[in-house]
């Protein structure tokens, strides 16, 4: 767990030596695990609605 942390602080430094204002993230609403570490990093659970779209042509599917 350490290494994560260190990890994470080190990518937050070169963000912010960047002129980086805000580190966004996104992770699957169910995975507590996940958003439990990151506040207990500082990060928060804010009102946004993540949209996405698929490109069904570029997905390759498994064959039977």
């Amino acid at each position: 767990m350490l290494l994560l942390i260190t990890f994470v602080h080190h990518a937050e430094a070169a963000l912010t030596v960047r002129g980086c204002m805000k580190i966004n993230l996104q992770i699957v609403s169910t995975n507590e695990s996940v958003k439990t570490f990151y506040e207990s990093l500082g990060y928060s659970t804010e009102p946004r609605i993540s949209m996405g779209k698929k490109i069904e042509s570029n997905i390759e599917m498994p064959e039977d």
